[in-house]
């Protein structure tokens, strides 16, 4: 069984960077945390964070965007493809997001019924973060 990490912290990111913490809730879910600009490069972090997690044999991976002060379209790709991914081993992706801008991206795509999202952590299952 792998260490069970109950808290995720993130530092607070600085102006125009990310924050990105990640832990093993169970055998099988995995948690991402990340805050601030997702940008290009807090894209390709996370796009590699997720495939490292899905090689490590995550089923269920919950994402939890806190604090989002600006996002990249290319970011709900890459998790709309780790959800194909995970779907494909019975698994799933869950996103934990209350930043208007990209619920509202995912409503006027679809993308809201495709992924499962909440805007409260507790309705996906993360730990509170302290």
């Amino acid at each position: 069984m792998r260490p069970r990490k109950l808290v995720l912290r993130a530092a607070a990111p600085a102006a125009g960077r990310y924050a990105l913490s990640r832990a093993w809730l169970d055998d099988n879910i995995y948690a991402i945390r990340l805050s601030g600009e997702l940008g290009p490069e807090a894209n390709a972090r996370l796009g590699k964070t997720l495939l490292d997690v899905v090689a490590e044999g995550a089923r269920e991976i919950v994402v939890e965007l806190v604090g989002i002060t600006a996002s990249e379209p290319s970011v709900v790709g890459t998790l709309v493809q780790t959800n194909n991914v995970l779907q494909a081993r019975g698994g799933g992706l869950r996103l934990v997001c209350s930043a208007p801008e990209l619920l509202d991206l995912l409503k006027l795509t679809g993308l809201d019924r495709v992924l499962q999202v909440s805007t409260l952590r507790d309705e996906a299952s993360v730990p509170p973060s302290t």
